[in-house]
């Protein structure tokens, strides 16, 4: 019988999970953080909403996950987000300059704390169902506009019409960025989870 059959057992489990990344971060980088979870949604990929400003860039951390509950993950950030987020881990590269260039050490540290973020999360939904979740190594993009994510979006909707979203803080000395964290499922997943998304 499927574990996770309401809503509310997906914030249960991504509560779990954001609180184990908050831990893995703060080993991490030797300093308190907090990571929350706010809000989790199923939405229909057509719902997404999407940035009207294609003069903005954004960055995008992207990973295929493999196993038991296989599909895409990924957060999309603005330049400004991303820059809080560097600041948070301990960097220091000015929003203007990292929309030109991002360094070494930045994408290092972008990279390895979406894999902390989505290892945590996604271990936590497979855990709870007895299954394998594996996160490949996240990619880091700078993109003028959404390109980058609408690619995902595309890629993703020709297995699924669906996605989980959901929304963290995440804190270290009372500041920080809200990261959007998108889980673009495989089909069978949802009947797996006993999700109903007929809708």
């Amino acid at each position: 019988m499927p574990i996770v059959q309401t809503l509310d057992g997906f914030v249960e489990i991504a509560q779990a999970g954001a609180a184990n990344a908050g831990s893995c971060l703060a080993r991490w980088l030797g300093r308190d953080v907090a990571v929350g979870t706010a809000t989790v949604e199923i939405l229909r990929l057509d719902l997404i909403p999407q940035d009207d400003d294609q003069q903005t860039a954004s960055v995008t951390l992207a990973s295929r996950i493999r196993g038991g509950i296989a599909g895409n993950v990924a957060v999309q950030l603005t330049c400004a987000d991303a820059s809080m987020l560097i600041a948070c881990l301990g960097g220091n590269l000015p929003e203007h300059r990292l929309a030109e260039h991002l360094g070494a050490l930045e994408q290092s540290m972008l990279q390895e704390t979406a894999n902390i973020l989505f290892s945590s999360l996604m271990n936590g939904f497979a855990k709870q169902l007895g299954l394998s979740a594996v996160p490949h190594t996240p990619i880091v993009l700078i993109d003028v506009g959404t390109a980058a994510w609408g690619t995902l979006l595309i890629e993703s909707a020709e297995d699924s019409d669906h996605l989980v979203v959901i929304t963290t803080p995440l804190a270290c000395a009372n500041n920080g960025p809200s990261l959007r964290l998108v889980f673009l499922p495989a089909p069978a997943v949802f009947a797996t989870l006993g999700q109903d998304c007929a809708q």
